[in-house]
């Protein structure tokens, strides 16, 4: 289960790895998941206007989490009640008809967002993710509004080597010296992330979320007026 705890440990892991003072600021659940969710932000008044948003990660293994600055969020948020509309009116109509077991993505444009995730408990990021919106009506009836990530990867170079030699040049009749280098690369992979919603109320609570967590940087930011 997912716990405030464990949210002040990924934000003390962000901390180390970016220089930054994140923090929990709020935090929200789903009904259709277990646990809750942190929103994290960096509480220097003079930080960076970013907010880091918890995710379901594709196994127990990995956290993933989405990053976004603050001047993105309206734009994010009109993409989010885009897709509540056709989310709502895809209900009725499943509903209506008693259809089960069917998935359709919502054809909204989300801009590309940055995501970090774990592997082996160290953090990774890629830049530019696809998000996309799917409706999904379960085998009991209900219907969901999946808010879901592309895959995700993260190349990292771990050693790197040059070597020189002596090569023989044909056109010239001299030997010169020669020069070649090597690169040994991990590649960390997560196969995606997302949020499930079980109802318009759930999006606008999320949403909601959201725009609190932005106005709530907003004044951190003016109350650095106050230690002049």
């Amino acid at each position: 289960m997912r716990t405030l705890f464990i949210f002040s440990i990924l934000a003390l892991s962000m901390c180390i790895t970016t220089n930054a003072q994140i923090c929990l600021i709020d935090d929200f659940s789903l009904s259709g998941t277990d646990g809750a969710y942190g929103i994290y932000a960096d509480i220097d008044c003079n930080g960076k206007d970013i907010f880091y948003i918890d995710m379901d990660a594709p196994n127990k293994n990995q956290r993933v989490q989405m990053e976004i600055w603050g001047k993105h969020i309206d734009g994010f948020i009109n993409s989010l009640q885009q897709a509540k509309l056709k989310y709502e009116l895809y209900s009725k109509t499943a509903k209506k008809n008693n259809i089960t077991l069917l998935s359709k993505d919502i054809k909204v444009s989300f801009s590309d967002r940055e995501i970090y995730f774990t592997v082996d408990d160290k953090w990774h990021k890629e830049n530019g993710v696809d998000l996309k919106c799917k409706f999904l009506a379960t085998a009991d009836g209900n219907c969901l509004l999946l808010l879901q990530t592309d895959y995700m990867t993260s190349t990292e170079v771990v050693s790197h080597s040059y070597s020189v030699g002596r090569a023989y040049n044909l056109m010239s009749g001299r030997w010169s010296l020669s020069f070649s280098s090597n690169e040994i690369s991990i590649t960390r992979y997560c196969s995606g992330a997302s949020l499930m919603f079980s109802s318009t109320e759930e999006i606008d609570y999320f949403a909601n979320k959201l725009k609190k967590a932005k106005d709530w940087k907003n004044k951190n930011i003016q109350q650095c007026k106050l230690f002049q």
